[in-house]
């Protein structure tokens, strides 16, 4: 947590702290009466100062909550940023081309390496686009429903029906579709999609992003979706973050961590953002709570404590 944002918790008040708490987290009274299991009355009564009842159990319980918040903000305070790696980039890249010319485009990634997060960043940037989860198991009725609620309607209706909708929507908006986590698709929703884009005359762009199994799917299915294979214009296939990448990362959280640092993070974390970002967090509340500056012997400490899950 920031100086900043310590200070604003050095009130005079528990209800001070709590309204600070909810206007930095952005949370409203409902929140608090579900983590509390407080009543609203209670919570707002208490909350203007008011509370005169005697049960402990509502100021020990709003006590904990205040607790909890502070320390999850001292957890977000660590985590990584969104950061422009070689890997955001080329994924930026391939999805701006997808995007403008309207192309049909697969990127693969392994796990753990910031794929997501940099598709959710371009999307965050170009809020024209329409970012689906796929689950597991979809069906074809609940992928089309996705699809028609991100496009702003009600996903009522027929699967035919919906189907017609999306593509009236989608045909000439130049808009770019996005599946993540598409090697879980079946054949018939990937043909699915690929007619969609056919029937508008390819007037919007479709991309699916997966795990590398994508690209073996797709190309091992060749009979199945031969049209597909025969409509990708953009290929991206990407590996593991390198060590500049790594040290990118972490002096986005640790500004001043030194080389060696840097290769050590590097080094104890597979090129995983999502390991990187647990290493991070436990470095720096070891070197706290030794009051040591973070160096190469902190996260060998680190790595000896977690090796077992991750090693």
């Amino acid at each position: 947590m920031s100086a900043t944002q310590t200070k604003v918790f050095d009130q005079v008040t528990p209800q001070d702290n709590l309204i600070k708490i909810m206007a930095v987290r952005g949370l409203s009274q409902a929140d608090v009466c579900r983590a509390t299991g407080l009543s609203s009355a209670t919570v707002s009564t208490w909350l203007g100062g008011n509370y005169q009842a005697k049960d402990k159990r509502v100021q020990e319980r709003i006590n904990s909550f205040i607790r909890r918040e502070k320390d999850k903000m001292e957890i977000l305070s660590k985590k990584l940023p969104f950061c422009d790696t070689s890997i955001a980039v080329d994924i930026h890249e391939a999805m701006r081309n997808c995007h403008i010319n309207c192309e049909t485009a697969v990127i693969t990634a392994p796990s753990g390496i910031g794929k997501t997060t940099a598709i959710k960043k371009y999307c965050q940037d170009n809020p024209d686009c329409i970012l689906i989860q796929v689950m597991p198991g979809m069906t074809k009725k609940r992928l089309i429903k996705n699809i028609h609620q991100a496009l702003g309607l009600d996903g009522i209706g027929s699967a035919d029906d919906l189907i017609d909708d999306v593509i009236r929507i989608l045909t000439n908006s130049g808009r770019l579709l996005i599946l993540d986590e598409a090697n879980a698709l079946k054949v018939d929703l990937i043909n699915l999609l690929r007619r969609i884009q056919d029937i508008s005359d390819y007037s919007f762009g479709l991309l699916m992003a997966g795990l590398p199994v994508l690209i073996e799917y797709i190309r091992g299915r060749k009979q199945d979706l031969a049209q597909l294979n025969n409509r990708i214009g953009i290929l991206l296939p990407l590996g593991h973050l390198d060590s500049k990448d790594v040290e990118i990362l972490v002096k986005s959280v640790i500004p001043d961590a030194s080389g060696e640092v840097c290769t050590a993070f590097y080094e104890a974390t597979y090129s995983n953002t999502r390991i990187l970002s647990k290493f991070i967090s436990r470095s720096i509340e070891v070197a706290g709570l030794n009051h040591v500056p973070i160096s190469p012997a902190v996260v060998s400490k680190v790595y000896a404590s977690m090796k077992k899950l991750y090693g």
